[in-house]
């Protein structure tokens, strides 16, 4: 167990190039900016993120492995597209997963790594509200909307000595930027990071657990039942609109 964390989990500078560039197009894609279908074209990533090709063609293929990449040896690599029941299937897996996170940081965390979260958490409520008011008026925030929403669940697991986990973690964060642009609003909030927070430093397990289930299926019960209506159980596409944007599933690259 770390007893000496003294920073904000998630927040460290990748040491190389190719990590930078792992680092920041799995950001994009989490926070949407890379929507599911849409082509990645090395040349123009690579002067966004003003690197040459070969990290970014290096981050692909880690992208690939964890699931978040989808490469067509004919047309090229594009944001996955995930199906409605596969996104259900990735909703349970982050309820079960998560819960035990927070029955494990009950048992475990110390007064030190809980203040330290508990900043975190601070910075994820608040963020939620901008990005409620931001959906309200039919806009998204700007910035790392999803960061310390991400920072937060990733950095418990973490404290809690559970990496595999977190690592998983990281990629089930996917399943928010497939679901958030679908929407006009967000699910009202059943349970806050600050009160998942509360119920660990009760050190109850049980409170702790059903605390983080609730705060995740609240979520699942917003979204699914609309992704349903829209798609059934398959595949969740866009239309290229004007302005740029992802192809719908089946759509050539230009």
């Amino acid at each position: 167990m770390n007893k000496g964390i003294t920073e904000i989990p998630g927040m460290q500078e990748p040491a190389t190039l190719s990590d930078q560039a792992f680092s920041r197009m799995r950001q994009m894609i989490l926070e949407g900016d890379l929507l599911p279908g849409q082509w990645l074209k090395k040349r123009q990533i690579s002067s966004l993120l003003s690197m040459s090709p070969t990290p970014v063609i290096e981050a692909i293929r880690r992208l690939q492995h964890d699931g978040l990449v989808e490469i067509n040896p004919r047309w090229g690599a594009r944001v996955k597209t995930w199906t409605v029941s596969e996104i259900a299937q990735l909703a349970d897996m982050r309820v079960a997963l998560e819960g035990t996170v927070a029955r494990r940081a009950a048992e475990t965390l110390d007064s030190h790594q809980l203040a330290v979260l508990r900043v975190i958490a601070i910075q994820t409520d608040e963020k939620d509200k901008e990005l409620a008011t931001s959906m309200a008026h039919g806009r998204f925030a700007e910035g790392t909307i999803f960061q310390p929403d991400l920072n937060f669940h990733r950095g418990l697991a973490r404290e809690a000595g559970l990496q595999l986990i977190a690592r998983e973690i990281d990629r089930l964060r996917v399943l928010q930027a497939t679901c958030r642009t679908m929407f006009e609003s967000l699910a009202p909030t059943a349970v806050t990071h600050i009160q998942i927070l509360d119920a660990i430093a009760s050190h109850d397990g049980d409170l702790a657990e059903r605390a983080m289930r609730t705060h995740i299926q609240s979520n699942v019960d917003h979204y699914i039942p609309r992704l349903r209506e829209r798609f059934g159980d398959g595949p969740v596409v866009w239309k290229n609109e004007a302005g740029g944007g992802p192809l719908a599933s089946g759509e050539e690259k230009p």
